[in-house]
């Protein structure tokens, strides 16, 4: 992933894993060519010890990093890992996903995870904890979401 005109920005780099959810990676590598539309817009640091939200786990802020893959869909595949920090992942049947800011045991094996954060951590941490940001209310859950969404670019490298 790359951010159009955030030159402060690195790269980041997301190893896909085929052994964890083949089907899902195979639409990501078809479907993803993000040059318009795809965008993180939900930025959520890490909380503070002893945070606790209203479902009784850690938070809110949530220690995510949550956006838009255009065109994808899916879901989990077999036994899906539990979410550690750097985990990438899809949110439901897409096409939202979110990467992990810290390791997430509470979620249990609710979510698809498709790859790794390879590279470019650091650009994951720095936007979700320094970006500007606002707090909202979805349904019942207290989020914080960036001002202005950030677009990205993809592309897919083949090993």
């Amino acid at each position: 992933m790359t951010f159009p005109g955030r030159g402060d920005l690195g790269a980041v780099k997301i190893r896909l894993r085929r052994d964890w959810s083949p089907t899902l990676v195979r639409t990501i590598e078809e479907a993803v060519t993000c040059d318009d539309g795809c965008e993180f817009y939900r930025a959520e640091a890490t909380p503070a010890v002893g945070a606790v939200d209203g479902y009784g786990g850690p938070g809110p802020p949530y220690a995510l990093l949550q956006g838009r893959f255009v065109g994808v869909a899916g879901g989990i595949e077999g036994e899906a890992p539990v979410v550690e920090r750097g985990y990438a992942c899809l949110i439901g049947k897409g096409p939202d996903f979110f990467i992990a800011v810290r390791s997430h045991e509470e979620w249990g094996r609710a979510h698809a995870v498709f790859g790794v954060v390879e590279s470019g951590m650091e650009t994951v941490d720095r936007i979700a904890e320094e970006f500007p940001r606002h707090r909202e209310t979805w349904g019942q859950t207290n989020v914080t979401v960036l001002d202005e969404k950030l677009s990205f670019t993809t592309s897919i490298v083949r090993e």
